[in-house]
């Protein structure tokens, strides 16, 4: 690869199933090619930035930052209830049965 070129959709492996590489071995092997700079956009953050950043100065070469997102039409997931209990029908807040008894280990958490 030629100095002009410049990977920009590349992921760690803070990015599961779609990423392989620790973010400094990502800044290496730019390096070793000769990029000038090379970015990261792992899925849905930026998990790896501050390594990847520390990693291409070491190396360099200039980071560039970005993300993946993930983005889905309203209503497609639902989103979980937080600190509340499921509704039932109605919309009332129901009470929550336990079908199995508690162990006595899993009591005292």
């Amino acid at each position: 690869m030629s100095g002009g070129f410049v990977h920009l959709d590349v992921r760690s492996f803070f990015s599961l199933k779609e990423g392989a590489f620790p973010p400094e071995a990502l800044a290496r092997r730019a390096a070793e090619l000769g990029m000038p700079s090379v970015a990261l956009a792992d899925r849905d953050g930026l998990y790896g930035a501050a390594r990847f950043v520390d990693a291409c100065e070491r190396e360099g070469i200039r980071p560039i930052l970005g993300a993946s997102l993930t983005v889905r039409e309203a209503g497609t997931l639902p989103l979980p209830r937080i600190g509340r209990r499921p509704a039932d029908a109605s919309g009332r807040n129901r009470r929550l049965r336990r079908t199995t008894p508690a162990s006595p280990s899993i009591a005292r958490c």
